[in-house]
Parts: C-alpha cells; structure tokens; sequence
C-alpha cells in the first residue's frame, strides 16, 4: 500500500538551538577522546606476538566511554555544516541534510582548522580543536537563528528524521563495539600506515603532500585522492596519533551514507518507510564487514583507514552529484563534482556515466542534462588548476599514485568471463539488491538512468583481467540505490513478502562476508618495535630523510606484494615497520634489527640476530582474512599472471609497449 505523504514546516530557528546545544554536548563527549585514547593504548601495547584476539577490556571503558567519545566527535565534526544547511539550504529528506552537512563541514572545518594552526604556529590538538570547531559550530548557528524561515520536509506516516537518524546512530554503535579491537588494536599494513602518515603531515603543513626527496611516500595523495585524508586528521587532532584515528572517519560516513541513499532513491518518488531504512542499515552492515576485513591488498588483514574510507566518502559525494542532478541544483552539481574529484580517481568517469545515462533515457530531460554536464566540467577544470596554485605558493606537488596513466594501464590486459565479479557485488550489499534486476520493467526514467549507470559502473573495472574488491564498490551501492528506486518509484507494487525475504537475504549475505579469521593482526607492530631507527633523523617534524630512509627496511623483508608471501615468507610494508620503530625508541624492546648509514653514507637495514632474523622472514602471522567469497588471487591483485586466473585473458601489453611507450 502506498504510504500517504504530507507536507510539516520545521522552523529553522527551534532547530538551529537544538543543534547548538546538541553540538556543546558533543563537545563534552569528545573531550573524553583523550584520556579513553590512553587507556586503549596501553591496552593495545600490551598485546604481544602469539595474541590471535584483544585481551579482556574493562566493560565500562571499552564498551561505555569508547562509544560515548566516539558517538560524540562525530557528531561534533559534523554540527558546522548541518547548522550552515540549516541556515542556508532547504531539506526535504533526512539525506539531504545530512549530505549537505558533511559536505559544508568537509569545507569549514577544515579550513577552520588549517587558518587558525597557521595564525598560532602550531597544531590543535585535544581540547582546542574542540572549542575550534565549538566556535565554528556557533558561527553556524548564529546564522541559522539569523534567518528564521521553514525547512520543509515530507515524510511518511511512521517516519521522522529522529527514528531515521537514530538507526544510523544505531549501526554505527554496533559497528564500533563489534568491531572495536580492529578499530583501535590492529596493527596498520600498507594503505593504513600511508593514511597514517599523509593525514600526520596535516599537523606540520595545511597540504598532505610530501617532497619528492621522500621517496615512495610522496607519490600518494594526488589531487583526486587528498579529501578523505582532511577528515582523518580531525580525528587524529581528537585521538592522538593512533590507528583508530585514521579509522573511524569510516563511521562519519556510514552513519550519513544510509540517509543518503535513500534520498538518491527516492527523489520525485515515494518516500521511504522506517522498515527501508533499517533494510538499508542492513545492507551496510554487511559492506562495512566486507570493506573493513576483505577489501585489501595486504596478505593478512585489510585495513579500515584505506581503502574503506575513501571509498564510502566518494560514494557519499557520488550520490549527491546524482540526487543534484534529479533536483536540477547547478550549484549542488558542480560543488559535489569538485569534492567527489578531490576524493576519488573514478569521479571523472563516474560523473560521466550518469549524465550520460540521463542523456540517453530522458529525451526531455536534455537541455537540462547539457547544463549540468557544463557544470560539472566547470567544477573538473577548476580542480585541475589547484596543483598550479599549489605550485605558485610553492608547496610541494601532489603525488602521481592513481592518475589517468594508472587507470589507463588497467584496461591493457581484458577479459570477459569472470562472472563471480556480478555475485559478490550483490553479496557485498546484503544481496537483495539483486532483486532489482526482476524489477525493471517499471518504467520509471530514473530506474532506467540507473540501470544503465551501474551496468557501465560495473563494466568499467569488470573488463580488466586484473582487479581488487574496492574497484566495485561504486557498482555495490549504486545496486543498492537501483532496488530500492524500483521499489519507490511511483506505481511501483510494493509485495507484502519483499520486506521479509529482504532481511533473509542480507542475514545470509552477512554469515558469507564473515572473516575466516577474525583475530587482530599485530605482527607488523611486533617487528618494528625490535628495529632500532635512533640513527634516523626528523621523523617527529615529518623531515624528508626520515621516510626516504625507511624504504631501506625492505632489505630485511619482503614487501607484501613479493611472490611467496604470505604461503613462504613474511612480508609486510616498510612504512608500517617504521612507524612502530619510530614508536618504540627508548621504550626498552630489545632490538634485533638495526636502520643506519654504513660508512660509504648509504643507509643499510641489517639483522643483529641471525636466528631470531630466520625466524622472522618465514613466520606466518595469524591476522583477520577476510571472507573466501571476496579473495582475489595475488597473481591478478599485483597484476603478475593471469595463467591460473580461471579465465581467458586479451593481453595487449606487447602491443601497447610499442606504441604506447609511456603506459608502461
């Protein structure tokens, strides 16, 4: 049955206060994020090598006051730019608001915070990044009060914005507990300790981007990969230098994604009923799993700081470009193209697509898609001129990891056959959205603008021969969007059993994206504490020398990547190495590997025990592997061979050697 809409005015004055005051709550929360950051981290620095699980954490600290310092930065960080949404935009959906809460705060606080560590020289750590983003927050929220009118918004019987953001609250806390050890205790591999270290230079410089005399480091972030890293520091600014605190901007986005895609969905439709938001919590719930345990390149764990990060905030960003576009909102459209640019290598195209998609279902739609494009073009090019403003105020360039060159060298060896790509797609979503391929005969433009945008989302990453798991995450929660916009679309039937067998589906999808192991992985931690780095200068001021003489440790061990890891050897990051060697000077661990100049002044990594070393490059470490229904064979992740691959494979590679020479 089709739920009645009506229309409430909500004044935006009583809210502006509520939103105050909610932010001065926060505030208090958050200032528990110090001493709860201490006590975790004597908690993680006493786990040892041979732990598989966290020790027993006391109830009231980790399952009480984590949630409450959590729950609170959150939402502290996200107050600016919901009160600036309130004060200046008009929101009809829960998502919309929020959308556009993240996307102001992305902004002000943000530059709030570079602005003023530049007047004082030095950066807001604890309690002054509070009243910082307090004094944001109230800025805010004097404009709010300063404009009094109506927010209009439309909801069904049996909803509110309160029931549906209490939901998101809701998975975000359950995620948190459940997965609390992995947020706060595992050790980073790769992409986390990369994350690490570009969001720790936001402390010393407004732009997280490394001189070239740093070596590997400085090729990542470029410019469309440097957002998510913004945010990260927030939380470091809160945290301290710990690994949560490059993880839980996963949860900011998580708890706006849900609302978020059910405002895509729903746009000119139905709105949705509280039962589809939890549906939706649902699905997320199982993409969380699947990102924060399956979607790595690390042998033994993924890690939440990257790709998850990045990839649920672009997703945010997406969405909004989309619901930008259904709303003709040229402003909208070229402000979350430029941030969804900032944020990912596949926006470009991503954007794309849509607009493209509109432009062949909607024939009187048109003019208005051409207009949008021109927008987005505009946001695009103006994004291309930042690193030529960076370079006249001579900071250092943006790093050259995951540009055009990268993605074109992906489309040299093809295929056409791996049809298990289309199964944990869906799988990674809850798998009812799948169900949205029996309904789509409903003749809805949006539903056929979006079939056509996840098929060529899907089939942009599903051609090439070698691939990982967040290459499809866009296609994972655009499916998402596509069920639920056949099941909102107006005349759409609604049948009693979807609800039901929709819930089946996703506690099904959830058992099969359940880690094989679910320990915490610690062994990159364990053997950086036992190398002696005292000879390496700069690493508390983020000097060049520091991380150019930390690729050297990749003389003690394999990288991750090396054929024969993990089955025959230990390999790991070297970067991740050094940064808990950085950690454990003077703290009394017993060394056993040594980082210093040899006497010809070329810096050499060498094992001072040669048992304990022969040990160490053959140990392999228990971790948290996630689920066999996401594992990508090594050989294709690293792009090695496709000879055991399962399927044919169009290599182009000699052909393109010869006339593309700098592809390769």
């Amino acid at each position: 049955m089709t739920p009645v809409v009506t229309s409430t005015g909500t004044a935006t004055r009583p809210m502006a206060v509520r939103l105050l005051v909610s932010s001065y709550l926060a505030a208090a929360g958050a200032l528990l994020c110090g001493p709860v950051t201490l006590q975790m981290s004597a908690i993680r620095d006493s786990l040892d090598a041979t732990s598989a699980l966290a020790p027993v954490t006391p109830p009231l600290l980790a399952y009480g006051l984590v949630p409450v310092a959590v729950l609170s930065s959150l939402w502290l960080v996200l107050t600016p730019g919901l009160l600036l949404a309130t004060a200046f935009l008009r929101s009809n959906t829960l998502g919309h608001w929020l959308l556009h809460g993240l996307a102001l705060s992305l902004v002000v606080v943000s530059v709030g915070t570079e602005s003023v560590e530049a007047m004082i020289g030095e950066p807001l750590l604890g309690a002054r990044f509070v009243a910082v983003v307090v004094a944001l927050a109230t800025g805010a929220g004097v404009a709010a009060l300063a404009r009094p009118r109506h927010m209009w918004t439309e909801r069904a019987p049996g909803t509110s914005w309160t029931a549906e953001l209490s939901l998101a609250v809701a998975l975000v806390a359950v995620l948190l507990v459940a997965m609390l050890p992995k947020f706060f205790f595992e050790a980073f591999n790769g992409d986390g300790a990369h994350t690490f270290e570009v969001t720790r230079l936001l402390m010393h410089r407004a732009v997280p981007f490394f001189d070239e005399s740093a070596g590997g480091i400085s090729r990542f972030p470029g410019m469309n990969s440097v957002l998510f890293v913004y945010p990260g520091a927030w939380f470091m600014r809160l945290f301290g230098e710990t690994e949560a605190a490059v993880r839980l901007p996963f949860l900011l986005y998580l708890a706006v994604l849900g609302p978020v895609v059910l405002t895509t969905a729903s746009a000119g439709a139905r709105r949705p009923t509280l039962t589809d938001a939890a549906l939706v919590a649902a699905s997320l719930g199982v993409f969380a799993v699947v990102m924060s345990y399956s979607a790595t390149y690390d042998p033994y764990c993924a890690d939440i700081a990257l790709p998850a990060t990045q990839d649920t905030l672009f997703l945010v960003l997406l969405l909004g470009v989309v619901t930008a576009t259904l709303e003709h909102r040229l402003a909208g459209v070229a402000a979350l193209t430029a941030l969804s640019v900032l944020c990912s290598q596949a926006a470009v195209a991503m954007t794309a697509f849509w607009l493209g998609a509109r432009w062949l279902v909607g024939r009187q739609d048109r003019a208005r898609v051409a207009r949008q494009a021109l927008a987005a073009v505009a946001a695009i090019v103006t994004v291309s001129l930042v690193p030529l403003l960076l370079a006249a105020a001579g900071t250092p360039a943006p790093g050259g990891e995951h540009g055009l060159l990268d993605l074109l060298r992906k489309f040299v060896t093809l295929q056409a056959t791996d049809v298990r790509r289309v199964v944990f797609v869906f799988t990674a979503v809850g798998l009812y959205p799948a169900l949205a391929l029996l309904r789509l005969g409903r003749r809805d433009p949006v539903v056929d603008a979006l079939a056509v945008f996840v098929a060529a989302s899907f089939m942009l990453y599903f051609v090439m021969a070698y691939y990982s798991l967040h290459y499809f995450v866009p296609a994972m929660v655009l499916g998402l969007v596509l069920f639920w916009r056949t099941v909102l679309a107006a005349g759409a039937a609604r049948p009693g059993w979807l609800s039901p067998v929709a819930a089946v589906m996703a506690a099904g999808a959830l058992v099969v994206s359940l880690p094989v192991e679910s320990g915490v992985y610690i062994a990159t931690r364990d053997v950086g504490r036992r190398i002696d780095v005292s000879a390496v200068p700069g690493y508390d001021t983020m000097r060049s020398e520091a991380f150019q003489n930390a690729d050297v440790l990749a003389d003690l061990f394999a990288k991750d990547f090396t054929p024969g890891v993990p089955d025959r050897a230990y390999g790991g990051s070297p970067l991740a190495w050094h940064i808990y060697a950085e950690r454990a000077r003077g703290d009394g661990t017993v060394k056993d590997y040594v980082l210093a100049p040899a006497s010809d002044g070329v810096w050499h990594a060498r094992a001072r025990d040669v048992e304990t070393y022969a040990r160490d490059r053959v140990a392999v470490p228990s971790g948290s592997r996630g689920a066999r229904l996401y594992a990508v064979p090594r050989d294709l992740l690293f792009q090695r061979s496709a000879e055991h691959a399962g399927f044919p494979v169009l290599d182009f590679r000699p052909l393109v050697k010869r006339l593309f020479p700098m592809l390769e």
